[in-house]
């Protein structure tokens, strides 16, 4: 885990596509700073998740309808 702030651009533009850094830093809002759902940097985590898992979703029915 390296932070984000640390990173150089180009390497903190891909860290935000990788569908857990988001989330994470949600949680860390959540947990350690006493965040509520709120504010932008936690409800746009649980966005991202819900995202994530909606598109996961329809590619496996996707998928599992062509192989029938």
């Amino acid at each position: 885990m390296w932070p984000m702030e640390a990173m150089p651009k180009v390497l903190r533009w891909i860290g935000y596509v990788v569908p857990t850094t988001l989330p994470s830093l949600s949680m860390r809002g959540i947990i350690y700073k006493g965040s509520s759902i709120y504010e932008s940097e936690v409800y746009l985590g649980f966005l991202i998740i819900l995202g994530w898992l909606i598109l996961f979703l329809i590619l496996t029915i996707f998928l599992v309808k062509s192989k029938s």
